[in-house]
């Protein structure tokens, strides 16, 4: 009678188990659909990451272009000014001589 029992009661924990097993196999395979979707969001995540390093390498050339550009203009603006300071500084050294030679008369 005992035995029965037991018996009643492990179909019963068998039965329980199957339920079990079935569930966790449910979870398995949402598992799975969750395992794919974290491959293509990791897969486009690369993607777009290589997109923008490509960006920011063509971004990045282009400042360096920029930068090279205005340092060449700012070298030439400096050296034109130079030259107008020179040019000037002597006009009026010949402006000062003729005024000289001209109160010395």
């Amino acid at each position: 009678d005992e035995f029965r029992d037991y018996r009643e009661e492990f179909r019963e924990f068998r039965d329980e188990f199957r339920d079990y097993r079935e569930e966790f196999r449910e979870f398995r395979d949402e598992f799975r659909d969750y395992r794919e979707e974290f491959r293509e969001f990791s897969g486009d995540t690369r993607k777009e990451f290589n997109f923008l390093l490509r960006r920011y390498g063509e971004i990045s050339e282009k400042l360096t272009e920029i930068l090279e550009t205005l340092r060449e203009e700012s070298r030439e603006t400096r050296e034109e000014l130079r030259k107008a300071i020179e040019m000037l500084a002597n006009a009026i050294e010949k402006i000062d001589k003729k005024i000289e030679d001209r109160t010395s008369e």
